[in-house]
């Protein structure tokens, strides 16, 4: 059996598709990024482990470009129970193929990196990766692409109808 250094370092993926839309994710009751974490057969290399992990979750993508490492951090854990983890969070581009659902989640959802500022039910690691990219690369919200102004995301319209407890900062 192999011995897996589960809970200690995971990775944390920014995918944006060709409308500059990124990702997110349902995991309960929270809007994300998708994530994984390192296992020993990635031979303890991130890009490694984001590839076996976006393949595994999403369904569909053919090719996916791992375009910048957008941060690296040891997230602690408050309780006692829960390991402190180093996260890598990478900014990926998907050039070819479409996903097709998430396999940890409920739904998943393409939308302008602004908009899913604005999700009350985002989590701690996707605003704060979101928000980064926004502040390293604003040109990619500009133009085509994504909702008009007013709009309701996919992502707002199915939060709204579910009785979600107050936003909670865990990540995984």
């Amino acid at each position: 059996m192999e011995k897996e250094k589960k809970g200690k370092t995971a990775i944390a993926a920014l995918i944006m598709n060709r409308r500059n839309e990124v990702l997110i994710v349902n995991r309960g009751d929270e809007w994300t990024i998708p994530t994984g974490n390192m296992k020993e057969k990635d031979n303890f290399d991130p890009r490694k482990t984001l590839r076996r992990e976006m393949k595994e979750e999403l369904p569909g993508i053919k090719r996916l470009e791992i375009t910048d490492v957008l941060d690296s951090f040891v997230r602690n854990k408050s309780s006692p129970k829960k390991k402190a983890k180093f996260i890598w969070i990478f900014s990926c581009f998907l050039q070819r193929g479409e996903i097709m659902g998430y396999n940890e989640g409920e739904a998943v959802f393409w939308i302008r990196r602004s908009q899913a500022l604005e999700l009350p039910d985002l989590d701690e690691l996707a605003y704060q990766a979101i928000k980064d990219d926004l502040k390293r690369r604003p040109e990619l919200d500009q133009g085509e692409g994504g909702l008009d102004n007013g709009e309701r995301s996919p992502a707002e319209e199915f939060s709204k109808d579910r009785d979600c407890p107050e936003k909670q900062s865990s990540i995984f």
